[in-house]
This record gives C-alpha cells, structure tokens and sequence, in this order.
C-alpha cells in the first residue's frame, strides 16, 4: 500500500515528536510504502496532477526523507493531509488543486480550507463559554462589562496558544490589528488543564488533559507539555458526539476538541496533535487506532 502525507515542512518532521511521525511511523511498520511532500511539491500539467514524493525512512533514532520521486496523486492508496494552522498562501492553494483527487484523503481538502479551529467551534456556541469576535476596543470593553475581568484574547488562526494572552483590566487591553476571539478567563484551566479529546470517524477515541506550567494558563506555549489522564463529562461525550456527526458530513476522518473547564474551545481539523503524549500516559499506541479507523473507513 502507498500512503503520501501531504504536510507543510518535511524539516520540522525530522524527529519523534510530532502526532505526523507517529502515523507515519505505524503505516511503515505495518510494511506500507510511507511517502510526504509539501504543497509546494505538487505538479498541474495538462489536466493531470502529480507530486514529487520524498520515501519516509526512519532508523531507531532518527527520521528522513529520501529519494524523491514523481507520482501521479491518484496512485496512492491513501493520503493523508495535514496542515499546521495559520494555513498557509501555498496549503490552501493546494486544497483546490486536492479537491478532485479520487484517492481517499483524511481529511477532505474542503474541511482543511472551510474549517477554521476556532470559527468551526461557533457551530456548537451552547457548548462554548461567552465568545466576542472583534478588532474594536468598545466592543471588548462592552463584552468584559458583562461577562466580568479577566478576559482571554486569542487570534482566530493560532495554535499551541502562540498570541493568546490574559486582560485583567481595561488598561491592559493591546492594540489590535485582527480579529480576534475574547472569553472571559476560564480559572479551571490552572488547575485541570486543556482536555483534549480524539474524534475518529465522528466517534470519541480518547482525551488526555495537558496541564500549564506554575503562574501561567497557556497550556502549550512550545513547550514540553505536562499532561494527565482524563475522562468525558456527560455535557463533554454529549457535544462530541454531536460534533463527531458533524465532522463526519464534511469528510473530516480524524479530529480532536478542546475543552477548559467542561466548555469547547476549539474543534482541531488541520492536524489534530498529541499522539505522543497520549501514547506515553496511557502506554498505548493511539496511532494503530488511528490508523485502523482510517483505513476501515475511507477504504472500505
């Protein structure tokens, strides 16, 4: 079997360290023919689209990419397609080239492009804690007047908490140039952490709650991550399995939600993170479920 990712760097791959390697790693020990590439990899000539592929090849330490070489896209088995939000000029140029693909993608090029993090999760607003999207001063101000001090700001398309800072007062509050998402601080996160929760095929698979260090609330700031097991709250398995329907009409095979404090606070779709950590705390291999799913589904 032929299995191409389709990731944003192939350099920042190069370790065993990312939920990427973790499935790329599983479909090579299960004899497959492993390949990645770039968007920028990707090749339209006359109406056929190829790519130039880099064969994944992995010693007991260490991660490479080697002999590349030129396929047409639909020869694959399966692809999987991964971006790191904000998505890319060249990643979403690439969805509209993937949307005809007739290869079996995880997940769909429409839902890479159409399904922003934290906009997605505006969808499931009774599971989310008040939410303000705004560049506009008054409008914060007005939100915090109502709703109470701390405040949280996030830009819409960051991950691993980059940008997110804590208002405690109106004299804190930045001046913006974006759009961005305010909530009021939700304090359970010091102690309880982000949940993540795994959502394959539109079916919970697992959480695990990563924890922020001492004095701080980001719970991923490119940092060695702290993590915890976890279990769903009734509120929680209610919202994905609602979520999970959703994911599974727009093609989206493998997600993960984050929750503080019981509320949503986003729906990851890009490149749903932290195989690693769950395989480390619960000394199992969440990849070989991952993949399992996968291909018992877009391959039937």
């Amino acid at each position: 079997m032929n299995i191409l990712f389709l990731i944003e760097s192939r350099r920042e791959h190069m370790m065993d360290c990312y939920s990427d390697d973790r499935l790329m790693a599983e479909h090579l020990s299960r004899g497959h023919d492993v390949w990645a590439s770039e968007p920028i990899d990707l090749i339209l000539k006359e109406g056929a689209l190829d790519v130039l592929a880099y064969r994944y090849h992995r010693l007991e330490h260490s991660v490479s990419f080697i002999d590349p070489t030129k396929h047409p896209v639909n020869d694959f088995d399966l692809i999987y397609f991964r971006a790191m939000p904000p998505v890319e000029k060249d990643t979403l140029l690439a969805t509209y080239l993937m949307d005809k693909v007739t290869t079996p993608i995880c997940n769909a090029p429409s839902a890479i492009r159409d399904l922003n993090e934290k906009l997605t999760a505006l969808l499931f607003a009774s599971y989310m804690p008040p939410t303000l999207i705004s560049s506009h001063p008054e409008d914060i101000l007005s939100f915090a007047e109502n709703v109470g001090w701390p405040l949280v700001l996030k830009p819409l398309d960051g991950f691993q908490s980059k940008g997110v800072v804590k208002i405690n007062t109106a004299n804190e509050l930045p001046e913006l140039h974006h759009l961005m998402m305010a909530q009021p601080y939700l304090k359970d996160v010091e102690i309880t952490g982000s949940k993540r929760v795994f959502i394959l095929n539109g079916t919970f698979i697992g959480a695990i709650s990563f924890l922020p260090d001492p004095g701080d609330f980001r719970t991923n700031f490119g940092r060695v991550p702290s993590y915890a097991a976890t279990v769903l709250t009734s509120s929680e398995a209610q919202a994905c399995e609602e979520i999970g329907a959703y994911l599974v009409s727009k093609q989206v095979s493998f997600a993960a939600l984050d929750f503080i404090g019981g509320y949503l606070m986003e729906i990851n779709i890009t490149c749903p993170g932290g195989i690693p950590e769950y395989d480390k705390q619960y000394g199992v291999k969440l990849e070989a479920v991952i993949v399992d799913g996968v291909i018992s589904i877009l391959l039937a």
